[in-house]
């Protein structure tokens, strides 16, 4: 059930998503969903980075203040921009693009790791990076690993 409910609020983002935007105005859309009463997203945490071969939008953010603690949580979300084309040969895009979601996941659950924005590579149809631990674990860097997908990331 609780699949079959963030499933109907990522369809649903997806549609309103694709109402049209900036890239920043999406994301604070997708924080809201993702957030409760009390989490706000990080301004200066927004990261993002365009992949060249496939046109993806890779964003990766903050979210603090859950259940009002000192704490919070990273994630990364993929979008894919959209144009409008022409009814006639040679169906050129025109207009500002709208920003389709791909998809969102969760980067570093640990409390006691944060993701590096400067690690985060895309290539290939994946996109990689890592988590480093903070000063007083002796665990050093997780990296992670996602695969791009045309409706989703893995």
């Amino acid at each position: 059930m609780l699949k079959f409910l963030i499933f109907s609020i990522l369809i649903f983002f997806s549609l309103a998503v694709y109402a049209g935007g900036s890239i920043e105005k999406e994301i604070q859309v997708l924080s809201k969903l993702l957030s409760d009463q009390n989490a706000e997203l990080v301004k200066k945490s927004v990261y993002l980075k365009e992949s060249e071969e496939n046109s993806f939008i890779v964003a990766t953010f903050s979210l603090e203040g859950f259940l009002g603690g000192n704490n919070f949580q990273q994630y990364v979300a993929v979008y894919k921009p959209e144009f409008k084309t022409a009814d006639q040969p040679p169906f050129q895009q025109f207009g500002k693009p709208k920003y389709r979601l791909v998809g969102v996941r969760q980067l570093c659950p640990s409390p006691t790791v944060s993701f590096h924005q400067s690690s985060l590579e895309i290539k290939d149809g994946k996109i990689t990076g890592v988590c480093e631990a903070h000063k007083s674990q002796t665990d050093g860097e997780i990296k992670f690993s996602l695969v791009l997908g045309p409706y989703n990331i893995e």
